[in-house]
């Protein structure tokens, strides 16, 4: 049992690897030789590399820090498994040398004609930020291994190194080999500041898909959510929201094809949030594209209670818009609104891509003057005629809500009902009857201030001037 790992350096081929810390485990920085400090299972010839699993409360690396499984033959990479009850905390990165930059974080990838292993997180709170990584990748022919994650409260991605190196989530492929898929489950998913979710292909394979389930999403200052591909087809992004889906900023969420103007179709998008809202802050310039070259568009398909601040554009729109029919021009982020496309750049647009169902509601342009709802007709200075407002005594209520009321309140007998009434049979309510000799009623005229200086009507009215409270209470102008 080990309760803090501050550096360890591990190689064991086709070897299995599992570390059990109660409180938590930290990797820090490289060692004297340049290398990262790094926990590490692969395998360099046929043979498959073994799996790496880590069961603790709090994992943190940093600083360039390593966890990873690998392969660098003809073998399959281990699967990487961290189960942290507390959070997984991923920080910064490491300058190995004036070419290299060490990005810290939990990596399982495939050097060779193998395909990379799965790496799985479990815990409650994800943390990356400041160029650190957690990444499935392949940079050959293998395929990428699946990437999943399982936090239930929330995944924070936030950030780039001094060198634009983006923090995030990638599931990706360099080489000639299919990109992994992603899968994301938590209460709150937030991507900020240069962030990203990336399932794409660099190379002439096709992207990952990205499946996302969420209370809430909210993407910042160019947050992205990406499944591109150069040259194959782009990634499918599916998105279960509950409540709120925010874009500001600058923000993306993209499934584009032949991004170096070559074939491949675009990846679908299915946004499904039948009960919340797509928010997009007015003329920030964040889209939903789900674009080909040459390729079709991938389809969209969003079913919300609203939507604000974005727009459905079409290919016409943007030769229009953009006043170009050059098809390298033909992108939506060229403009500052934020809008929703799916069209072919050089082929024919296929405008039932779009499928939206939603109720659309355009965001005001000017806000609401709160000095306009207010009545000005009492303000000091004022020619309009105002109202008046006359205090005319306080009758039987207390001076205030804590006093008691008055003594002299008028008291009422109980009173016997009919006992037919509509026909209903009810118990009669019968009272004690008062012995005391009614007086007829009078209707008073007057008042006057008794020696308690309170207030009794009277039948005569006084002469007598009762001060200048007395005098009505205006709010004219003087």
């Amino acid at each position: 049992m080990v309760r803090q790992l501050w550096l360890i350096l591990i190689l064991k081929p086709g070897g299995t690897l599992t570390l059990n810390a109660s409180d938590s485990v930290q990797l820090i920085g490289r060692s004297v030789g340049g290398y990262p400090s790094r926990l590490l299972t692969a395998t360099t010839n046929s043979q498959n590399a073994g799996n790496l699993t880590i069961n603790t409360g709090k994992l943190i690396v940093q600083d360039g820090a390593q966890i990873s499984t690998g392969v660098y033959g003809a073998g399959n990479g281990g699967n990487l498994n961290v189960n942290a009850s507390e959070s997984v905390e991923l920080n910064g990165t490491n300058a190995t040398n004036a070419n290299y930059v060490s990005p810290s974080g939990l990596f399982s990838g495939s050097h060779g004609e193998g395909n990379a292993g799965d790496l799985i997180i479990n815990t409650r709170k994800l943390i990356v930020r400041d160029g650190a990584q957690v990444s499935t990748v392949v940079f050959g022919a293998g395929n990428g291994g699946n990437l999943n994650v399982n936090a239930s409260e929330s995944v924070e991605l936030n950030g780039t190194n001094a060198n634009n190196l983006p923090s995030g989530l990638f599931s990706s492929s360099l080489g000639i080999g299919n990109a992994g898929n992603l899968s994301i489950q938590t209460e709150k998913l937030s991507v900020r500041n240069g962030a990203e979710i990336n399932v794409s292909s660099l190379g002439t394979g096709s992207a990952g898909n990205l499946q996302v389930a969420t209370r809430s999403i909210r993407l910042d200052n160019q947050g992205k959510l990406l499944a591109n591909s150069v040259a194959g087809n782009g990634g499918n992004i599916t998105l279960r929201v509950q409540d709120l889906l925010l874009l500001q900023r600058n923000s993306q969420i993209s499934a584009v094809s032949g991004t170096a103007q070559a074939g491949g179709n675009g990846g679908n998008f299915t946004l499904n949030i039948p009960d919340g809202f797509i928010v997009a802050t007015p003329n920030e310039n964040s889209d939903i594209i789900t674009d080909a070259f040459t390729g079709r568009g991938g389809r969209i398909d969003i079913a919300a209670f609203g939507i604000f601040g974005m727009q459905v554009r079409y290919q016409e729109d943007l030769v229009r818009l953009l006043r170009t029919n050059d098809p390298s021009q033909l992108d939506p982020r060229r403009l500052p609104t934020n809008d929703i496309t799916s069209f072919s750049q050089t082929g024919p647009s296929f405008k039932e891509t779009i499928e939206p169902d939603f109720t659309r509601v355009e965001l005001p342009t000017n806000l609401v003057d709160a000095s306009k709802q207010i009545d000005t007709s009492c303000n000091p200075g004022s020619k309009q005629k105002a109202s008046s407002f006359i205090i005319t005594g306080r009758g039987g209520l207390p001076r205030n809500p804590y006093d008691l009321l008055s003594p002299d309140t008028v008291l009422v007998d109980w009173v016997t009902l009919d006992p037919n009434i509509d026909n209903r049979k009810i118990p009669s309510v019968t009272t004690k009857p008062t012995t005391a000799t009614s007086k007829p009623i009078v209707e008073a005229t007057g008042w006057v201030i008794n020696a308690k200086r309170e207030v009794e009507l009277t039948t005569n009215a006084s002469t007598t001037p009762h001060g200048s409270w007395q005098n009505p209470v205006s709010c004219r102008a003087s």
